[in-house]
This record gives structure tokens, C-alpha cells and sequence, in this order.
């Protein structure tokens, strides 16, 4: 039986702004679509009907997101039990509302909590920062940084104002770059896809020259 993920969509898929629809959440829009070309049943799972739910099913597919149902069971789950129970029948539930029970679970420690919030904390600004100066804008501020980071670099290179100022000035213009390249993340998805496999191809490369530098 093909798993089944059951999503919802305010605070989930996109901001919570009902019944307007926030801003996409392309993290989690893009991770569905990953799930799904794996073969993966995706289920809608939302409190909105009517209207709100037929804008919310369109606004999913203007980002290629498709669903199997829409708070529904799948068919073939119903046919395998025989039956169309109330709460929809899934493998996983993706909810920003969602408090993990009945596992055996480590309680956090003070130092976990605080790591925890600093890092919603920290989305919370990057996703923040798209909504309130918008994506045309922060995608040029990407440009200015990475040129940034480009000068400090070059000027180590130069090394006219010292080695150690020239790095403590790379530190800083990559703080920058790192932080909009964050918000790229919220903006156009995390290519941890993309990233595995140009890591696979680095370390390919590697043992190639590692393997020419024996023989020589």
C-alpha cells in the first residue's frame, strides 16, 4: 500500500493568514512534491470548505503541488479496511500545530529548548524579511551580498589591509551571504536534492585526483 501523508495547509503549506492565504512555505511545498514523485499519496488535510478550500486547492497547484484527496480518504485505504472512518487515515500528519505522544521520547534539555526556539526564532525573521520587503527586492540584496563577500575576498588576496582584517571582513560579508542564502531557502525551496548530488559528484572528483596523485 502506497504510504500516505496527510498535510495541512494554514501554517503549514503557506503563513497562517485565513482565511487569506499567507505566504508559501516552500520548504514544506517542496519536500511534498519530493514525497510525491517518490510515489508517496498526498491528502490535503484542512479545516477550510467551500470557497476557502476550492482557492487553497488551487493555490497548492499554482505551485505544482497536486493531491490524491482533499479531507478524504484515499479509495484504496477505504476498500483495504472497508470502511470511511471520520479522521483521515494517513502514514504521516505534517502540521505546524503538531505535539509528537505515545513515543518513548528523551524530555529536551534546557540547552535542546533553547536551541529549539532560537532556531524557530531565526526562521521566523528569514520568512519575515521575504513577507515584508518581498522576493523581487531580497533577490537583488543576494546579489549585493555575494558581490560583497566577492571584494573581501579579493582584498585577502591583496592582503593591503592585513590578513587577519581580511578575514574577520570575509567572516562578516559571509554572515550576510549565508543569511540570504536563507531566505532563498524560503523563497524558492531547500536543495537538499540538488546538494547531495553535487556532493556525490565532488567526492567522484576527489577520488579520481586522489587516485592520479598515487599513480604519479
Amino acid at each position: 500500500m502506497r504510504k500516505a501523508i496527510a498535510i495541512d495547509f494554514d501554517g503549514c503549506l503557506c503563513e497562517n493568514r485565513w482565511p487569506e492565504i499567507g505566504e508559501p512555505h516552500m520548504d514544506v511545498i517542496n519536500a511534498a512534491i519530493r514525497e510525491q514523485n517518490s510515489g508517496t499519496a498526498l491528502i490535503l488535510w484542512t479545516c477550510r470548505v467551500g470557497s476557502l478550500l476550492e482557492s487553497a486547492v488551487e493555490w497548492c497547484s499554482s505551485y505544482g503541488l497536486e493531491f490524491d484527496a482533499v479531507n478524504a480518504n484515499l479509495p484504496a485505504r477505504i476498500a483495504a479496511y472497508r470502511n470511511d472512518c471520520r479522521k483521515v487515515y494517513a502514514d504521516e500528519y505534517w502540521d505546524d500545530a503538531a505535539v509528537v505522544m505515545g513515543r518513548e521520547m528523551e524530555i529536551p534539555t534546557q540547552e535542546d529548548t533553547k536551541e529549539i526556539r532560537e532556531g524557530m526564532l531565526r526562521d521566523a525573521v528569514l520568512r519575515d524579511a521575504v513577507r515584508t520587503w518581498g522576493m523581487e527586492a531580497q533577490q537583488r540584496m543576494m546579489i549585493e551580498e555575494m558581490s560583497e563577500l566577492t571584494k573581501a575576498v579579493c582584498k585577502l588576496a591583496r592582503a593591503n589591509i592585513g590578513a587577519e582584517l581580511a578575514v574577520a571582513s570575509i567572516r562578516e560579508e559571509m554572515a550576510d551571504v549565508q543569511i540570504m542564502l536563507d531566505q532563498m531557502k524560503v523563497m524558492f525551496g531547500d536543495p537538499v536534492d540538488q546538494e547531495r548530488k553535487k556532493i556525490a559528484r565532488l567526492r567522484r572528483r576527489l577520488e579520481t585526483a586522489h587516485g592520479r596523485s598515487e599513480q604519479a
